[in-house]
């Protein structure tokens, strides 16, 4: 007990001593995709998300920020030209948690009149949990327990079912402003490269209707193929016409405004400590140091 309360202490000093470096805030914007059923269209169906993120500030040029964030995404065949007559649709809930490199373009100090504004570069890796819901009969259901594209079926034995948990790379651009020496501003746009196919639930192609009527459940072949008549026997005409394209991966992407508190260090109230002085004072240490010098 003893060792873990004197780690504590230390790690309580650190901050207190690299308190300048630290930062915490929170985020809010749009969430939007990128897959089979929107290839193309940026910004369309973009939905609210917010987060939580905390940032280190290594150097005036880089830092590192932990971030989380929960919203969620959506499309609609029928409100696009790409492909209406497939009539798809999904909605999807995505939490992600992950970490990013930031790479500012020009010094970034705040507390001073010369660097309080920067361009900056973001690349990471995150960790995200969606869960692809299609609308039948006025209630959302689940999809992937559905199979709709043969998974979990003896009939489709190379087609396993999907996991809800995947990695992404966020990467993307934004800029920064000091509003005061402790309340930083930023504006970001990131797109999210993930490492699945199906956070819309569409990657491949029709499977047979009555494989899933028999094997998972009788409203799956309608949550595959909302084209399928509902009154006689189902239609068989689309099995393993194309659905979906599985050489490309989805994306989603997360624009959002943040605003994060600069933990200040009690020794930047020493005026030689202090942003807005410490350039002077290398320009007078510099002098000093130089003075006695003879010059030719």
């Amino acid at each position: 007990m003893k060792k873990w309360f004197i780690i504590l202490i230390v790690l309580i000093h650190t901050i207190s001593a690299y308190g300048q470096r630290n930062e915490v805030g929170i985020s809010a914007g749009g969430m939007y995709y990128i897959g089979d059923l929107n290839p193309y269209y940026h910004f369309y169906f973009t939905r609210p998300e917010g987060g939580l993120y905390y940032r280190y500030n290594y150097k005036d040029y880089l830092s590192v920020r932990l971030f989380g964030n929960y919203g969620s995404v959506r499309a609609t065949d029928s409100l696009l030209n790409y492909y209406p007559e497939r009539n798809l649709h999904f909605r999807s809930q995505i939490l992600e948690v992950g970490v990013v490199g930031e790479i500012n373009y020009y010094k970034f100090r705040p507390g001073t009149n010369k660097h309080f504004f920067t361009p900056y570069l973001f690349l990471g890796i995150n960790w995200f949990y969606y869960n692809p819901q299609a609308r039948y009969n006025d209630e959302w259901v689940d999809l992937q327990p559905m199979g709709t594209e043969g998974q979990g079926t003896t009939f489709y034995p190379d087609r396993k079912p999907y996991s809800l948990n995947s990695f992404a790379i966020p990467m993307g651009i934004g800029v920064k402003i000091a509003l005061t020496e402790t309340f930083i501003c930023h504006l970001e746009w990131g797109m999210r490269y993930t490492f699945t196919d199906y956070i819309d639930d569409v990657s491949t192609t029709y499977p047979d209707p009555l494989v899933l009527a028999s094997q998972i459940d009788p409203i799956a072949p309608y949550l595959s193929d909302p084209n399928l008549s509902n009154s006689g026997e189902l239609n068989r005409s689309n099995i393993d016409k194309w659905r979906g394209d599985p050489s490309t991966n989805d994306w989603y992407s997360v624009i959002n405004v943040g605003f994060s508190f600069r933990f200040k260090n009690k020794t930047m109230k020493c005026e030689g400590m202090n942003p807005r002085y410490r350039d002077q004072r290398k320009d007078y240490e510099y002098n000093l140091k130089n003075k006695n010098k003879i010059s030719f």
